[in-house]
């Protein structure tokens, strides 16, 4: 996992180009359960206070950021290289909390949820308030799809 630090942000003639400026790379080993544990909890504090974590998924290594807070996600922008017109996927770890961060789910997406979570099936749903509309690139939906969590649990 690592934390990256402050990204800049400068207007060209196409559009905002970000940039971003690492702060520090760390890299916790998980060769045991206590080594596991403590990294779970590091990576949630790194969340928290505003920095990127890159945790495994069931299919890739993914990038963490708290999707609500608008600097960590321009940060994640900046270090992929994405364009800010390309929204971003969210994880979620339950459908409990799936809840937080869209409006409604419909009875359709429910059963779907019930049917093939955890698993690879992606939903689109309207995004609530919370959720920055850099994460949905300004078209207010979010793509999210069910991805267990160790940081959920800490």
């Amino acid at each position: 996992m690592f934390d990256v630090g402050r990204s800049s942000f400068k207007t060209t003639p196409y559009g905002m180009n970000l940039t971003c400026e690492p702060k520090r790379k760390m890299i916790i080993r998980l060769d045991s359960f206590e080594r596991q544990e403590q990294a779970v909890k590091r990576a949630k504090e790194i969340l928290l206070h505003g920095g990127l974590v890159a945790c495994p998924t069931e299919s890739f290594y993914g990038l963490a950021v708290d999707a609500t807070n608008e600097e960590a996600i321009r940060r994640l922008f900046a270090l992929k290289k994405r364009s800010a017109e390309r929204p971003i996927l969210l994880l979620i770890p339950s459908v409990e909390l799936l809840s937080e961060y869209v409006i409604r789910i419909p009875p359709v997406a429910l059963k779907l949820i019930n049917e093939f979570w955890p698993g690879g099936l992606t939903l689109v749903f309207q995004a609530s308030e919370r959720i920055s509309p850099l994460v949905t690139a300004g078209t207010g939906k979010i793509r999210s799809e069910e991805h267990t969590s160790e940081l959920q649990s800490h």
